[in-house]
């Protein structure tokens, strides 16, 4: 399979040694180059033949991967934070995010929030610089699945993520996960340890929730395409929208919420 391809693009479409897209633009300039003739037709043809391998660095697909080079995160203490406690989660985010590979580079601001535009002790923003897109293109340093573990009182708030294979939500303790507007053509799976409380929406192909503890996992607003399971094993509460089959589990004192066509058993 052609390494420059995402994932979802198993077989690409191959015209000799060119892909659809490209075989189009050979021949367009190819065909441009001729008519114009003269110095202009062979400039043509030479900007061609470096401008193809150009392009076959840079990430492809039918519809391209949002990959802008950077992430931005936005950190938020408790009101009474200082800045000085701030600078010190800061820091250790820093500190995380230098040995994840792929990172090149990490920028903290102390006292800012360029994600609700506001100033504070307990606001932050970190700056996540990415190396160039030909040394990502690894297992470890790329995915279409998105992550999130919250371990202990932290919380993650996304407001919208689309575009992804999978989604894996992890929380143990009493943290919070807020995931406004999801995207998913595979599976969510949602694992949920504790008293923490895990909220999103948008729609999925499946959903799988496995829920130990007092806290609840609010999936109204997520619309599960082809159903999933649902496991609750202790005294908190699922809230569950699908359109297909699910499987419920009850060991505890805990209540399963559905809405949709689902089909339980």
């Amino acid at each position: 399979m052609d390494e420059r391809l995402p994932q979802y693009l198993h077989k690409p479409v191959q015209i000799l040694w060119f892909g659809s897209d490209e075989f189009v633009l050979v021949i367009t300039v190819i065909f441009v180059a001729v008519i114009v003739g003269g110095m202009l037709g062979w400039a043509l043809v030479a900007g061609l033949l470096l401008f193809v391998p150009w392009l076959r660095t840079k990430p492809r697909g039918f519809i391209p991967q949002q990959d802008m080079g950077y992430l931005l995160i936005a950190v938020q203490l408790p009101d009474s934070a200082s800045l000085e406690r701030t600078d010190r989660v800061m820091h250790q985010i820093e500190q995380i995010g230098l040995e994840i590979p792929g990172v090149k580079h990490v920028a903290a601001i102390g006292g800012l929030s360029f994600a609700i535009n506001a100033q504070g002790s307990n606001f932050g923003t970190l700056f996540v610089g990415l190396k160039d897109y030909s040394l990502r293109r690894t297992p470890e340093t790329s995915s279409d699945v998105i992550k999130v573990n919250v371990v202990g009182s932290g919380g993650v708030q996304v407001s919208k993520a689309s575009g992804v294979d999978g989604l894996a939500i992890s929380v143990e303790g009493s943290g919070n996960v807020d995931l406004g507007m999801v995207d998913v053509s595979g599976t969510t799976r949602i694992d949920l340890m504790g008293s923490g409380n895990v909220q999103v929406g948008g729609r999925t192909d499946r959903i799988e929730i496995m829920l130990q503890g007092s806290g609840d996992v609010n999936a109204t607003s997520l619309r599960a395409k082809n159903g999933g399971k649902v496991h609750l094993a202790g005294s908190g509460n699922a809230y569950v929208h699908s359109d297909g089959q699910l499987e419920m589990v009850r060991k505890g004192t805990g209540t399963i919420h559905t809405s949709g066509s689902a089909g339980v058993h």
